[in-house]
């Protein structure tokens, strides 16, 4: 039986059920995740045991392959940036950090004779 016969047939089962039917069934669910949770971790223990075992038996440690494993860097494109702490008048859209160069926007106005405080957000 396929899996979406089996869901059609399960949905019209479901239908039929009253509120206190339909809770009761929600806990034999819940039940049978946590047993299939459980043997799925037993399964994902066993093959790592394998893993280790086949790691160590090559003359090498768990620890070492472990330290191979990169760990993923924030890239520059997806480092946060700061809070704005100044934001031009004209266009609210346009702001600035305090970090790093300062935006045309606001070098035209202090050119102009403005303080950088008076874009202060």
């Amino acid at each position: 039986m396929g899996v979406f016969t089996m869901a059609k047939q399960l949905d019209t089962l479901i239908s039929k059920l009253d509120y206190n039917e339909l809770l009761a069934a929600q806990k034999l669910i819940d039940e049978q995740k946590e047993q299939h949770k459980q043997q799925d971790f037993e399964s994902l223990r066993a093959e790592f045991a394998h893993f280790v075992a086949k790691v160590e038996e090559r003359g090498h440690s768990i620890e070492k392959v472990t330290k191979m494993i990169k760990k993923p860097r924030l890239s520059k494109a997806t480092k946060p940036k700061g809070e704005p702490k100044f934001r031009n008048p004209a266009n609210s859209s346009q702001t600035w950090a305090g970090h790093g160069r300062k935006p045309d926007w606001l070098l035209k106005q202090l050119e102009a004779g403005k303080n950088v405080e008076d874009f202060a957000v």
